[in-house]
């Protein structure tokens, strides 16, 4: 049986693919083939779907084409069924957003990580050496692809109002950009370090 392993996914932005339309998501794989079952929920966890029912996952955005590719190359793509459209009843789509995922407890680690990472985004910068700048790129990294694994990526549309993901997601852009530099500065001095102790 093929192998795979799920794509690490960064959260796409809330401002995109809202065409009002859901993707739905259902398969049928057994006890005995547990293996593969596990491989495709994994897929569907980081692709951010939210168990609707047994076997039964539900997303905002159309996903699918990640998903069709594991299913192949899982050898499994005739016991699962995709359909993508609008919902015509049932709960409301906050409701069903509540439901599927726990947003608050997202929104609260993006508030936790901009408290944390937005002084360091001033022009003066808050770092005193390459050295900071090195440790800081890995600590603000780190921190938030962590967050942004448990993001479902939702339209903006529902989302919870005062939703601090965007904010998030622009700190992180800045210091990627403004870090790089001395970053890569301090690399470069622990890589002559290590040459030079390697020569000796």
């Amino acid at each position: 049986m093929p192998s795979f392993v799920p794509p690490i996914r960064v959260t796409s932005s809330s401002r995109i693919d809202e065409d009002g339309q859901w993707t739905l998501v259902h398969f049928r794989i057994g006890e005995e083939e547990r293996k593969v079952r596990d491989r495709i929920r994994d897929v569907l966890m980081v692709e951010g779907f939210g168990l609707l029912g047994p076997g039964a996952y539900l997303h905002p955005r159309d996903r699918t084409a990640r998903l069709l590719a594991a299913a192949k190359q899982l050898e499994v793509s005739d016991r699962i069924n995709l359909f993508r459209g609008p919902r015509v009843a049932g709960a409301s789509d906050t409701k069903l957003v509540r439901d599927l995922w726990d947003t608050e407890a997202i929104a609260i680690r993006y508030r936790a990580f901009i408290r944390r990472f937005a002084p360091f985004t001033h022009k003066r910068p808050a770092w005193r050496s390459e050295r900071d700048a090195f440790a800081l790129r890995f600590a603000f990294m780190f921190e938030f692809f962590r967050i942004t694994w448990d993001d479902p990526g939702l339209p903006a549309a529902l989302l919870p109002e005062g939703w601090p993901g965007e904010e998030a997601r622009e700190i992180a852009d800045t210091l990627m950009t403004s870090l790089l530099p001395p970053a890569i500065a301090y690399g470069d001095q622990l890589l002559r370090r290590e040459n030079s102790v390697a020569a000796a």
